[in-house]
Order: C-alpha cells, then structure tokens, then sequence
C-alpha cells in the first residue's frame, strides 16, 4: 500500500484511528507504570535508548513531547532486567 492510500484509508477512519491512539499510545507516566518504574528510572532508560518513544515533537531541538507504544512498554517490562544487564554488558 502506498503513502497516499494509507493517509486517505486513515481519513477515512478518523474514530477507528483515534481508539487505536487512545488504546495504544502512552505518556510517560502511563509508561513508567507500566513498566514498573519511577519517573526518574524511566526517563533514565529512556536517556539510555534501552526505551525508545514511538513518537516524539522537538522545539529548539529539545524533545518536549513524548508517547510511547503500549506494547513495547509491556514487553519491557517482562523482560527488563534481562535488557538491563545486556546493556550494561556493552
């Protein structure tokens, strides 16, 4: 499927892709829950690229905006002390 035809089939689905994002992508804070961490553990793992954000804004070429996928952050959190040590290992 091109470019073109996923943004028309996504306009065209304006409620199916809004309940996706409200089902799918977090904040920090819903992420960090998730994975079990306090904010600072969490943005520590974020700093460290062991949690990468699935989407994010830049101003100034600061990130100040944020969202994480669900998913990635349930897998991280089954497997994250496991992740952890393979990182501290490199």
């Amino acid at each position: 499927m091109d470019q073109e035809t996923f943004n028309q089939l996504l306009l065209e689905n304006k409620e199916l892709l809004k309940q996706f994002l409200q089902e799918n992508l977090l904040t920090r804070d819903n992420a960090s829950q998730i994975t079990k961490q306090s904010t600072r553990a969490f943005e520590q793992s974020v700093n460290t690229h062991i949690i990468q954000p699935f989407y994010s804004v830049k101003k100034n070429g600061r990130q100040i905006f944020k969202l994480y996928l669900k998913q990635e952050m349930e897998t991280y959190a089954q497997s994250k002390r496991k992740i952890n040590k393979q990182a501290k290992e490199s």
